[in-house]
């Protein structure tokens, strides 16, 4: 299965191309020629029209008016009845020209396209006779379409350059496509399996101990202590489930209220707060008074710092620092925890739903409050362990100013 994406979208992607192109170079090929052809016989038939109506007006003094309107030029060539000229001077092409009516002896009245040496010609050979009509000579009336059939040689050699280059830019992009589509269709299988396992985990910790009350085993008080505790595991995470699904399928809007960053960061601490007593950790706070107002989605700046808080709770040994500083353009949140930091091989896929890290633990609630932060135009970032001083891991979330 794996690799049949990329494939798939690189052959499609290429054959409409290869497609699109050919069918592009059979239509001006085809419209070139056209155009060519009609050129030249409209020339020729309007050149032959005007000589023979000026033969008739005024046979001996054999004046020849050439039609200026058309868009090629008509070459005018007097044969004698033995098939020479009858000017001493000749150009190449006409020397070709009287060579191979002489040696093909084409028919007469007749508009001819033939190749002579590499050059596409256009041409009606005219009798001439005298009033007695005797044959007396004749006239041949040529156009020489060379440049123009050279143009669509070139033409067709800058569609194939085309076609190779836009081939190659269309596999090249349609290889990192199919590339993503496969990570993503791994990414959201593992998220399945993950979301699997973590559901499963509580309930067969709630069903364990839900047949240790049935059998006695397990003391009554601990056991509702644990299925209470893990059902609460559960419900966080159906309920970051609901919501991440109605972010990605835009269902969320975010809707600008006030927000003071204090108070919600005060909020936020106190729902902590035992959490941390249990675990006989201190807060540090580094918040300054009379702040300026953000407008946001308040419930969901919340949630998007209590899952960021959550995890400093989660690995901090004695200390947990939340820093909250402004400048004229930007808001700046700092949490760090003093615990054993994140490892340098996990260190780029702490924001993606359900990565198992070092620690073995995982989740989507650092990837739930990157969703968030983002949503509001910010930023969210793991500093890496040479900008910081102390140990444990420090998350900073930047916001532009908005009020």
């Amino acid at each position: 299965m794996k690799g049949r994406a990329k494939k798939r979208i690189v052959l499609f992607v290429t054959l409409s191309i290869v497609l699109s192109i050919i069918c592009i170079m059979l239509i001006f090929n085809y419209m070139m020629n056209r155009y060519i052809e009609n050129e030249a016989k409209q020339a020729l038939q309007g050149e032959q029209q005007a000589f023979q109506l000026d033969h008739e007006v005024d046979h001996e003094s054999m004046i020849i008016s050439f039609d200026t309107n058309t868009s090629m030029q008509v070459n005018m060539l007097f044969l004698t009845e033995e098939g020479t000229s009858t000017y001493p001077y000749m150009t190449d092409q006409e020397k070709r020209m009287i060579t191979f009516i002489n040696r093909t002896t084409p028919p007469k009245q007749v508009i001819l396209s033939e190749t002579i040496q590499d050059e596409h010609i256009y041409y009606i050979w005219l009798p001439l006779h005298t009033e007695a009509d005797v044959l007396e000579q004749s006239m041949v009336l040529y156009v020489n379409v060379t440049p123009l059939t050279a143009f669509a040689k070139t033409m067709n050699v800058l569609f194939i350059i085309v076609l190779l280059l836009c081939t190659f830019i269309a596999s090249f992009y349609g290889f990192r496509l199919g590339k993503h589509i496969e990570n993503t269709e791994e990414k959201m299988q593992q998220f399945f399996q993950n979301m699997s396992h973590e559901l499963k985990t509580p309930i067969m910790s709630i069903q364990g101990y839900a047949e240790g009350i049935q059998t006695e085993i397990i003391p009554t008080e601990q056991a509702v202590d644990v299925i209470l505790n893990e059902s609460q595991k559960m419900e966080q995470l159906v309920e970051e489930l609901l919501f991440l699904s109605k972010m990605e399928s835009g269902q969320l809007h975010e809707q600008k209220e006030a927000v003071e960053w204090d108070e919600m960061i005060y909020d936020c601490v106190r729902t902590m707060d035992p959490v941390a007593k249990q675990r006989h950790l201190v807060w540090q706070l580094h918040i300054p008074d009379a702040l300026p107002l953000f407008y946001g989605n308040e419930a969901q700046l919340t949630k998007a710092f209590s899952n960021v808080l959550m995890n400093a709770v989660h690995y901090a040994n004695n200390t947990v620092t939340i820093v909250l500083k402004w400048d004229a353009s930007h808001w700046y949140i700092a949490i760090q925890d003093d615990g054993p930091g994140v490892a340098e091989q996990d260190a780029p896929y702490v924001f993606d739903r359900f990565f198992k890290g070092s620690g073995g633990h995982t989740g989507i609630g650092l990837a739930l409050a990157k969703d968030i932060v983002t949503l509001h135009q910010g930023t969210i970032r793991l500093i890496p362990p040479e900008t910081k001083y102390t140990t444990g891991a420090l998350f900073l979330m930047t916001f532009p100013r908005n009020d």
